[in-house]
């Protein structure tokens, strides 16, 4: 089972399958952690972002040499990009929402 945050489910089990089927029944409980967790968070306000000013600093970057090492190209990649997403685009506080209805 996936989730967001290792609290929002416990007592996961496994149980058997159902008649025939390789399938098996999971049974879990859904944890509230809306209700514990701060009510804002800070957020990327994407549609303030400068990225005309963001495009310049990447086009400056020469690819083909800092992608050359090919076991790291996306973890170079993904901090290039970050530190220029991190200066380009502002913050804002956003109201978490409840979107775990169950």
């Amino acid at each position: 089972m996936l989730t967001i945050d290792d609290e929002m489910v416990s007592n996961l089990e496994c149980g058997v399958g159902i008649g025939l089927s390789d399938n098996a029944v999971l049974s879990y409980n859904m944890n509230d952690i809306i209700s514990t967790a701060n009510k804002s968070e800070p957020r990327f306000n994407y549609h303030k972002g400068d990225y005309k000013s963001m495009n310049n600093i990447l086009a400056e970057t020469d690819w083909v040499v800092e992608l050359k090492v090919y076991g790291k190209r996306n973890f170079i990649f993904r901090r290039k990009y970050n530190v220029a997403n991190n200066y380009f685009i502002p913050y804002q506080m956003h109201a978490l929402q409840d979107n775990y209805n169950h």
